[in-house]
């Protein structure tokens, strides 16, 4: 999923824990590889949350070479604060 200004946000759906070393590695090694582009990952299958986080991290400029599991709640005071 390209987000603004050329990043690239993978997706990959929800999986037990086995999953998360290569998952993480994987996506480091492409933000490495392909700096500045900033190049982050987010394990879920709701795609609101899905499309919540990858709002976010398009706000987020210094955020780069993470997996973020997403379990689709308790983040709308984070990703959308009062005010």
């Amino acid at each position: 999923r390209p987000t603004q200004g050329g990043d690239l946000v993978l997706v990959f759906g929800s999986a037990d824990q086995t999953h998360t070393a290569w998952r993480l590695a994987a996506v480091q090694e492409l933000a490495r590889a392909h700096a500045p582009i900033r190049v982050n990952a987010l394990a879920s299958d709701d795609e609101d949350a899905i499309m919540a986080a990858a709002d976010y991290l398009s706000r987020a400029p210094g955020v780069t070479g993470q997996l973020l599991p997403l379990d689709g709640t308790a983040a709308e005071p984070m990703l959308y604060p009062s005010g």
